[in-house]
């Protein structure tokens, strides 16, 4: 994000885009340089949601993954916890981050409940568990969680304890 003079009324805009360093020469006074760069930048900020290149290819299983090795090893109840975390991975793991939804969370709990017949509490757990995950999955720069099926925004949702696809 930068404008440097090359010489007299010749001027160099550059800026950073989806991981890549650009650069464009401008024809013209200082002022006109400084619009160009705004101008770039401007539309580089309005299509920022568009980049998502990372998190296309992301699967629920490389969540859990992460998920396991950064909080799952580390709680006391890690043996109990690494029952729940494999049946979410056996249920979900294939599935891409950005293809579990709301519907897709609903449909894993009724399964829990209804066909599997797990006690409501225990349910529950696995539950808490996914929301857990849930905060850990690849959001946007507006903190929107692809987990996430509330207008709330990522951080307030894993903070309250609320938000992910309710059952």
């Amino acid at each position: 994000m930068s404008v440097t003079k090359m010489e007299e009324g010749l001027y160099r805009v550059r800026w950073r885009e989806g991981g890549r360093a650009r650069s464009v020469l401008v024809h013209g006074s200082a002022s006109l340089a400084d619009k160009v760069e705004r101008k770039k930048l401007s539309i580089r900020d309005e299509n920022r949601h568009l980049d998502v290149k990372k998190q296309i290819n992301y699967r629920m299983d490389d969540l859990i993954d992460r998920y396991w090795d950064q909080y799952g090893v580390k709680k006391k109840s890690a043996d109990r916890e690494k029952s729940i975390v494999e049946g979410i991975r056996s249920a979900l793991g294939r599935m891409f981050v950005r293809e579990v939804d709301g519907m897709a969370v609903q449909e894993w709990y009724d399964n829990l409940t209804d066909v599997r017949e797990l006690a409501v509490n225990t349910a529950e757990r696995y539950f808490h568990v996914m929301h857990h995950i849930s905060c850990h999955a690849p959001h946007d720069e507006k903190g929107i969680n692809y987990l996430d099926d509330s207008d709330r925004s990522r951080s307030e949702s894993c903070r309250s304890g609320g938000g992910g696809a309710h059952r």
